[in-house]
Order: C-alpha cells, then structure tokens, then sequence
C-alpha cells in the first residue's frame, strides 16, 4: 500500500471527441443548468452524453448529484462523460479570483514547483474556505511534499465542503495507506468506490486490502 500516490486532474479536462463538443455547447447555449439537469435522467443513450457535457459546461455544484450516479451508467461513454461534467464543475466552483487562482496553482504543480502551489492554494483556502477543489489540490501538494498529516486534513476538507468528491476520498485512503493506518484507508477507498466504481485500479486495491486485513 505504501506505493499508493495522490491523483487528481491537474490540467485541463479532455474534450469531448469531434463534434461532441460544439453539440454541447450549444445546448448549454440554449438551455438554463436547471433545465439540462432535468433533461438528463430523461435523455436516450445517443442524446445523453451530450446532454451531460452541455451540464459539465454550464452547471452548478447543486447539480453534481444528477451527474454521480450516472458514474455507475452500464456505457462506459457515459460514465466518462459525466466524470468529465463533474471535473468541469468542481474547477470551477470558486469564485471568478478563485478560479483563476486554482487554474495558476494547476499551471504550478504541472511544472512541479509545488511550494509556490502550495502559497497559491494556502491563500486561496484562506479566503475561500468552502472552495472544495482548492482543498483538494492543496492535499495533493501536500502529499506530494510528504506532509502527510496536513495532506489527511486538506482531503478531509474537500470532503466536507464535497462529499461527493470521489477522488478526494480515494486521496484520503492514500495518505492512511501510507501512514499504516489501514482500516481507515479501506473504509476512504470503499467511500470512493460507492460513489466512482470505475475508478482505476481502486477495485484491486480494496481486495488487496480485505485480504491483508483478514490475516
């Protein structure tokens, strides 16, 4: 378990391929967050992943809950298209400063100058405490600096202000895995896989963990 490493999106989220996008995005022209929420339970399997990205593009935090369960969609195309949605929410759930200054600490970790990340997340934190992104980015910079106490406190954080936020969960139980507490880290990954099970790799790490845990 000790192996496990902190993840995240930590650039831009992949646009959807050919005119996936600019089909999404007229929709989100055309139809208010609200709306487009409503219009995805009811969406057929060729309209929905649209329908999801013109939400990702123009929804709300309030909306992520018609987004997580489609995560456990049986489409594969679906599932990633409502993890991207999601992606695209939670980046942008600050305030416009605030966005932008998630967007320059993401520029900062990418280049690996993770303690100018860190001053940039601090103070953003600071003045945006219910940011949960900014939370969570900061957790992986802190696990990436091996300050593993603060790195358990920033995730638990994000998950406050998120609970929906699988990948801070699955970030969590990387930094219990990594300081021995195991019972813990597999009560963080069972969180992240009710709300993700698609997570890579996860699936395997919990088995692995039960068998360890069993002995």
């Amino acid at each position: 378990m000790a192996g496990e490493s902190a993840t995240g999106r930590q650039s831009e989220v992949a646009e959807p391929a050919g005119g996936g996008l600019a089909a999404a995005q007229l929709l989100a022209s055309c139809c208010p967050a609200d709306a487009l929420a409503t219009l995805v339970p009811l969406g057929r399997r060729g309209l929905l992943s649209g329908l999801i990205t013109a939400l990702g593009l123009k929804g709300r935090p309030e909306h992520c809950s018609t987004l997580i369960p489609l995560l456990k969609h049986d489409d594969p195309e679906v599932a990633q298209a409502a993890e991207e949605s999601l992606w695209r929410i939670w980046l942008r759930s600050g305030s416009r400063w605030g966005n932008a200054q998630l967007a320059y600490a993401l520029e900062l970790i990418g280049e690996q100058r993770l303690g100018e990340a860190q001053q940039v997340l601090d103070r953003l934190v600071g003045l945006e405490p219910e940011f949960a992104e900014a939370h969570h980015q900061r957790g992986i910079v802190l696990f990436l600096l091996g300050r593993l106490g603060e790195a358990r406190v920033a995730f638990g954080r994000a998950l406050e202000c998120n609970p929906l936020h699988f990948s801070a969960a699955a970030n969590l139980g990387h930094v219990y895995a990594q300081c021995g507490q195991l019972r813990l880290a597999l009560e963080a990954y069972r969180q992240a896989l009710s709300l993700h099970p698609r997570l890579d790799g996860l699936a395997d790490v919990v088995l692995r963990l039960e068998e360890v845990l069993a002995r």
